[in-house]
């Protein structure tokens, strides 16, 4: 994963890409989020193949569901500086990256079933609402908003382009 990290990779590069019948569950979907829902399934029961280590694993779930930096490294039993280095080379990303996204997505999949901002902001770990509305802006690129999903790059239009 560390060497994916930062990139953008096409479906059909990874090892062991989907297969038709796993595109065909992408493609029955009516929704885009729905369709990245089967997408993000298909991809972690993947991850589950590969041979990560099991302090790894451990780690990386500690840290997805709210466990500080501190906290993980005390329940797997390494110092800040080991776990750091791990979880950098491992998944390419530092601890505190991997909390800030999953606490990030934590709150966008509150807010995209309806629970108010400051909820959300305070179930996902964010201090207030205006520091989800920061984060959101800086990951996402826009206001936090329930009418507004997050946008299919390809379905942009860009001056120049036919419609």
């Amino acid at each position: 994963m560390a060497e994916l990290a930062g990139h953008s990779v096409d479906l059909a590069e990874l090892p062991r890409g989907l297969t038709k019948s796993e595109y065909a569950q992408i493609a029955e979907q009516t929704e885009w989020s729905q369709r990245f829902a089967v997408l993000e399934s298909l991809l972690l029961n993947r991850l589950e193949l590969f041979s990560m280590p099991a302090d790894i694993r451990r780690a990386w779930r500690l840290l997805c569901h709210g466990c500080g930096v501190a906290q993980t490294a005390a329940d797997v039993g390494w110092s800040r500086r080991y776990l750091n280095t791990r979880i950098r080379n491992e998944i390419g990303l530092s601890p505190k990256q991997l909390s800030r996204l999953a606490r990030f997505s934590r709150a966008r999949t509150m807010v995209g079933q309806g629970t108010s901002l400051a909820d959300a902001a305070y179930a996902a770990g964010f201090a207030d609402q205006s520091h989800l509305s920061r984060e959101w802006h800086a990951l996402a690129g826009q206001s936090p908003s329930k009418e507004v999903e997050f946008p299919f790059l390809q379905d942009l239009q860009y001056p120049g382009t036919a419609a």
